[in-house]
């Protein structure tokens, strides 16, 4: 290598040019955009192989530079908005294990700066400075193909990026944390999800952890023909409900595809929902700097008519305003809701999420909520009427769910066969309640209803 002084020299690739993510407790709908980094210097060394590279820094040089290069038409106010820093065509990259110890930055305190999810991209010779997560090291002569001997810890709410692919070593995980969003009723819970990795599925759309607990769940995916109609024509000056089945799956995920998860709600733990863990995973390059990306499309019918949904994710976040998108399905709760029924103008989506955009051709009606059901088809109906014998209240079961909609304001007693009161509450005319239960039978305004 050729000796002297090289100085940094650092380019800014926007990536995302707005968000919707979680910086803080105080700031958790944050939209500022986000960059990579690419770091070369401004001479070019010799490596031993005689193919030209550039030359070496240290970690506290290119955190310099990339400070010093802040702002501006193209570039970041703050380093924490960088999702990846790539060093791979430099000769070497010089740290230490310890700031303290040594007076030389440590690659912690180098990657503590950037986002939560960042990456940092290292050439070969450097493979000693892979000692923080989410750090990946080039194979001997390519600047394109890489692997890591750490962790890798995905951080839920916050952007996503990578450049590349990344291969963990074989003893080493991809670790992703759902966070709780909300304290609902119920055995089971839902979750869509959205991974820079496959997960390793059982035939029965398991995945197993050693570990146990909320670290196993069901892994599903919305099913072609698997929409039906829950709530009945008689409820005119209401919205229409339908309930979706979801197919397990019976091989692995792909990376980059949204899906569903369903977990026991027992399994949640304080703030976490549950943890996805994969050994050896393969972190896909992310194939659009798009907030939101299709995933494909789902056919369905309903009443003879086309009735398709388009399904997409999001590794930025975004917001959606209601107007732009009527017809997209966010997740709320256990079941999806039609944005056009938001009582505020925009939704907020946080990464890692999915959402559902339906279409539909004359005779398929427009319906506000849809329901998840993982392959049990055993949705059912019950009117229950007022004096006049005109429905004022339609009760709708599906997996492990009870749905009130009402076409007047109705008073709404849900028992369950112990006695135990599960609400006692006023249903507004043209509202729908949704309660997660337990598979058993319930009294509901004293008539027996059967959850399944």
């Amino acid at each position: 290598m050729t000796t002297g002084e090289y100085d940094p020299k650092v380019e800014w690739v926007k990536i995302y040019d707005k968000t919707n993510y979680y910086k803080s407790d105080t700031d958790q709908d944050n939209e500022e955009p986000m960059y990579g980094a690419k770091v070369t210097t401004t001479a070019a060394g010799y490596d031993t192989e005689s193919a030209t590279s550039y030359g070496y820094l240290t970690l506290s040089q290119i955190k310099n530079a990339m400070t010093a290069a802040l702002g501006g038409a193209n570039a970041p106010t703050s380093l924490d908005q960088v999702l990846y820093v790539d060093n791979s065509q430099l000769f070497s990259v010089i740290g230490s294990a310890n700031d303290a110890a040594t007076g030389i930055m440590s690659m912690n305190t180098f990657r503590d700066a950037l986002a939560k999810n960042a990456i940092v991209y290292l050439p070969y010779r450097s493979a000693a400075q892979a000692t923080a997560n989410n750090i990946a090291v080039a194979k001997e002569g390519s600047t394109s193909d890489f692997t890591s001997p750490v962790e890798f810890k995905l951080i839920d709410k916050n952007p996503f990026f990578a450049p590349y692919d990344i291969k963990l070593a074989d003893d080493k995980f991809a670790t992703y944390e759902r966070k709780m969003t909300y304290n609902g009723y119920g055995a089971d819970t839902y979750a869509s999800i959205v991974l820079p990795f496959k997960l390793t599925v059982d035939t029965n759309g398991d995945h197993k952890d050693d570990n146990g607990g909320f670290f196993e769940f069901t892994v599903g995916k919305m099913k072609e023909n698997g929409l039906t109609y829950t709530s009945t024509p008689q409820n005119q000056g209401t919205d229409y409900q339908a309930t979706a089945q979801f197919e397990k799956l019976n091989t692995d995920t792909e990376a980059n595809k949204s899906y569903m998860v369903r977990l026991p709600r027992a399994n949640a733990s304080n703030n976490i929902l549950f943890t996805v863990r994969e050994k050896a995973a393969l972190i896909e390059k992310t194939i659009s700097k798009a907030q939101l990306n299709e995933d494909g499309m789902i056919n369905n019918t309903l009443n003879g008519s086309a009735a398709n949904f388009k399904s997409y994710h999001t590794y930025s976040g975004l917001r959606l305003n209601k107007a732009d998108r009527p017809n997209v399905f966010y997740f709320s709760y256990n079941k999806f809701v039609a944005l056009r029924n938001l009582r505020k103008e925009v939704f907020y989506m946080w990464p890692f999420r999915a959402a559902y955009e339906f279409s539909s051709s004359a005779g398929a009606k427009m319906f506000s909520i849809f329901n998840i059901s993982f392959d049990e088809n055993n949705t059912e109906t019950t009117g229950i009427t007022d004096i006049a014998n005109e429905p004022t209240l339609a009760i709708t079961t599906a997996y492990n769910t009870i749905i009130a909609t009402a076409n007047k304001d109705t008073e709404l007693k849900i028992y369950n066969a112990t006695g135990q009161n599960i609400t006692r509450t006023i249903v507004k005319s043209g509202e729908t309640r949704t309660y997660s239960v337990p598979t058993g039978l319930y009294i509901i305004n004293g008539k027996k209803i059967t959850v399944k």
